[in-house]
């Protein structure tokens, strides 16, 4: 619905007011319809009710909330501050060829985010029940999945990016094959880290992850302002991956040990309680 309101204020020549109307206002209708429906037709059991809220269930989900926001702030700095920073560093007139060759390129990356999303509840089952077998077992088949499939549609679409961007939004706007590159590598390490943070998210390791995106945030902010200055776009590619790399995969892999670590400190205990 998005994209067909999108369509129409376009073609209809509608201005900016329209095309905020277009991209929020059908997503608040239809996110008011899938309410009404679920609480109204399919699951009235589980219609909130202000009879229901209790001050230690609201402290906890105030808390685990705050975690959430910093999280999504976190995630809009890094994600939302190249456009500004393009702009201040080499002018509005290079965000176009950026932004269309960004959506473009990381298709396959916001793919692999939609196919592993759902598990986030299961392996939030799978962590009461302890049943952490099936935990690194589905991680690990899922990260060799993103992988592969991110890797072959990342090649599929560098070579047609520049083709299909001339003739969708014309020559003006078409990526230098040193960007498609760029954020072809980009797309690829986004891809890897979704299933392990995804089940980061499923453990309810918010608050970790907090301080993960946060430090990749700001560090996305300063490399991506100093490598535009020396490098143009291709820099800010670069930039958006060297933090990448160095925020989220580090810290993935330094709260993954923690994990661990502390299943087998729990399963030693067990087994010495046993003994």
């Amino acid at each position: 619905m998005t994209l067909l309101a999108v369509v129409i204020v376009t073609r209809m020549r509608g201005g900016l007011p329209q095309l905020v109307a277009a991209l929020s206002g059908t997503r608040l209708v239809v996110t008011l319809f899938n309410a009404i429906y679920l609480f109204k037709k399919r699951h009235p059991r589980l219609m909130p009710w202000p009879g229901c809220v209790r001050r230690r269930f609201f402290a906890r989900l105030t808390s685990l909330g705050m975690k959430y926001l910093i999280n999504q702030l976190a995630v809009i700095a890094t994600f939302q501050s190249q456009a500004m920073i393009i702009t201040h560093v080499l002018g509005p007139a290079r965000v176009g060829t950026f932004t269309i060759a960004h959506r473009l390129i990381t298709l396959p990356s916001t793919l692999v985010y939609m196919f592993t999303h759902p598990l986030l509840s299961a392996y939030s089952e799978a962590k009461a029940r302890s049943d952490w077998d099936w935990i690194w077992k589905t991680v690990k088949r899922y990260l060799l999945g993103a992988v592969v499939f991110a890797f072959v549609l990342v090649i599929l679409i560098g070579v047609i990016a520049q083709p299909l961007v001339r003739v969708w939004a014309g020559p003006a706007l078409v990526p230098s094959t040193g960007l498609v590159i760029a954020l072809g590598v980009y797309t690829l390490i986004i891809s890897v880290a979704t299933p392990p943070g995804i089940l980061l998210y499923g453990l309810e390791q918010v608050g970790s992850l907090a301080v993960i995106l946060s430090a990749h945030a700001v560090l996305s902010m300063i490399l991506c302002i100093r490598l535009a200055q020396s490098m143009g776009l291709v820099g800010v590619a670069v930039g958006m991956s060297i933090s990448f790399v160095a925020a989220n995969w580090v810290g993935q892999i330094i709260q993954f040990r923690r994990i661990v670590n502390h299943n087998r400190r729990q399963q030693l205990a067990s087994a010495a309680s046993v003994a």
